[in-house]
């Protein structure tokens, strides 16, 4: 029933749900996959479009593999050829080619060195997706936000929000009406190898939202130290985003081949973007620069419109990340002989990939919490510097 509308749909709720939005990325066809099984056999099973199949009627079912496999047998039935190629594509095995490119030409991050069929793999990925995209349609938390708890037991630490404590009904087997109660905390975690975070579940009127990576200094948001540049608040800021993203997800920056100098390059690539999509060539600017939309200018199928965005970047900007600056050029735009091209690409594209999920990381947050309430967590002056920028940072939506 309607393959291409559950697959639009489908692609929605992976987007909301934070899932890199391109389709030359094989995790993002599996699991667009998968949650377009799920809503035509949902609609067939509802006798409505997929379109209006409630969000909410698809976390149980993505709770168990078999359970899929059970909705996919309902939705090739009919012997839809899309959707019976779909199934086909998310059951085959992925063998290493030496004789042409392995994933259908598709870029793969998560486990490169698996060859097992992505229904094995992306079922627990696409439930993570669905409850983020639950999460945005209701206006709660965004996992991996920062939070610190007030009041109970655990009063007065801080930690990080993992999962949504979601109930679903046992009759109707859709989740509960309204936000989640509470949240999966791992508190006191740092993503630098300390001790173990302790993992709890706190209710939701217990937790404060702290913005990712916040200090008490106005500089870190764009105004540059005495003496220097746009360029270097513009550096200083993408430098924050690009050390909280370090530590809170450290195997992003482990995956693949090269990993030589990944962070410098992904914070002048992100810095270059920001300074690129500032209205005005004063450090002011930055702070009217919105984050999302740089993911439009950051796209996986057409690295090579970055070339001249890093071109623009003046040449008196200053010497803090002038060397990254011209590596990434070379990377862009440099000549590179036959046997060198492939590994460039290569490197390329997981700078740009790297820089993406760092700007999805990084807004906005926290979502359904208003400006007035989370701007009362900090101190004055980083207040009124989060004040500025309350429109990117503070979003009850994506």
């Amino acid at each position: 029933m309607g393959w291409e509308q559950a697959y639009r749909r489908a692609e929605r709720i992976a987007g909301n749900g934070g899932e890199v939005i391109s389709s030359q990325v094989w995790e993002w066809r599996a699991v667009c996959g998968v949650l377009a099984i799920a809503l035509v056999a949902l609609a067939e099973q509802r006798g409505e479009p997929a379109e209006m199949v409630p969000l909410d009627a698809l976390p149980w079912h993505l709770m168990d593999q078999e359970r899929v496999r059970v909705l996919a047998a309902e939705a090739t039935a009919g012997g839809d050829e899309d959707a019976v190629a779909q199934w086909e594509w998310l059951t085959r095995r992925w063998p290493e080619n030496p004789d042409g490119e392995r994933w259908d030409g598709l870029y793969r991050f998560f486990l490169p060195d698996v060859d097992a069929p992505a229904i094995d793999i992306v079922v627990p990925r696409t439930l993570d997706v669905c409850l983020a995209a639950l999460n945005h349609d209701r206006g709660s938390w965004r996992l991996g936000i920062e939070v610190k708890v007030v009041g109970g037991e655990h009063d007065g630490r801080s930690g990080r929000i993992m999962s949504s404590a979601w109930s679903i009904d046992g009759e109707s087997l859709l989740v509960a009406p309204g936000p989640p109660a509470g949240y999966g905390v791992h508190l006191d975690h740092d993503g630098l190898g300390g001790p173990p975070a302790e993992a709890v579940v706190v209710p939701a009127g217990q937790l404060r939202a702290l913005l990712p990576g916040l200090g008490n200094s106005p500089r870190e948001f764009g105004t540059p130290a005495p003496g220097g540049t746009v360029w270097e608040a513009a550096l200083a800021w993408s430098t924050l985003m690009v050390q909280w993203h370090l530590r809170a997800h450290p195997g992003d920056w482990t995956v693949g081949g090269d990993q030589t100098r990944r962070a410098p390059l992904v914070t002048a690539l992100l810095a270059a973007l920001i300074l690129d999509s500032a209205d005005g060539p004063e450090a002011e600017a930055l702070r009217r620069v919105p984050l999302r939309p740089l993911l439009n200018r950051l796209p996986l199928d057409a690295p090579e419109a970055l070339g001249p965005v890093l071109a623009r970047v003046p040449a008196g900007a200053g010497e803090t990340g002038l060397a990254d600056l011209v590596e990434l050029r070379e990377l862009w735009d440099g000549p590179v002989g036959p046997t060198g091209r492939t590994r460039q690409a290569d490197r390329r594209e997981f700078i740009l990939h790297l820089t993406r999920s760092v700007v999805i990381a990084n807004v906005p947050v926290p979502r359904g919490l208003p400006p007035a309430e989370a701007l009362a967590h900090f101190d004055q002056d980083t207040a009124a510097t989060v004040a500025s920028r309350a429109r990117v940072w503070i979003s009850p939506r994506l």
